[in-house]
């Protein structure tokens, strides 16, 4: 998935924040958003704030409405937006269970005897919950590697 956040930086009169949405601050006395005012706070202070995302979660904000902020105040010219990107991959709920039982060709190999013995194909469901399609895609995948036979 793509993830902005943002970066900001201080310059005469005005401040930047780059998210993977980059923004530029201006110091602005009439605004009592108070995420706004922390953002223009730690720019008077820190200059610079090089992620978004990162100074979110340091100060217990949701990245989306110190995004929503941002945007606000850059409607209004208080900020300049420069818009970076992340992009991250992280597993699905069947990822992590392939992480920790094995693909369905793993658990199968697994199970099946590798000394010449048979096995049946209810004693090879039980591994798979009972759930006949995912033995076959185990079966069909594992015969495609040449695992099985």
């Amino acid at each position: 998935s793509t993830q902005s956040t943002g970066c900001l930086s201080r310059q005469p009169r005005k401040h930047t924040i780059s998210t993977v949405t980059s923004l530029s601050l201006f110091l602005m006395d009439s605004n009592k958003d108070p995420i706004a005012e922390h953002l223009i706070r730690d720019l008077s202070n820190e200059f610079v704030i090089e992620n978004s995302k990162s100074w979110s979660e340091t100060h217990h904000y949701s990245h989306d409405l110190v995004v929503g902020v941002a945007k606000s105040l850059w409607s209004k010219e208080i900020i300049n937006m420069q818009l970076n990107e992340e992009t991250h991959t992280e597993l699905t709920p069947e990822g992590f269970t392939i992480l920790d039982r094995g693909s369905p060709e793993v658990v199968l190999f697994r199970v099946v005897p590798g000394d010449g013995q048979r096995i049946n194909k209810d004693e090879l469901l039980q591994y798979f919950d009972n759930d006949d399609n995912a033995l076959t895609i185990a079966m069909n995948q594992g015969m495609k590697l040449k695992l099985f036979k």
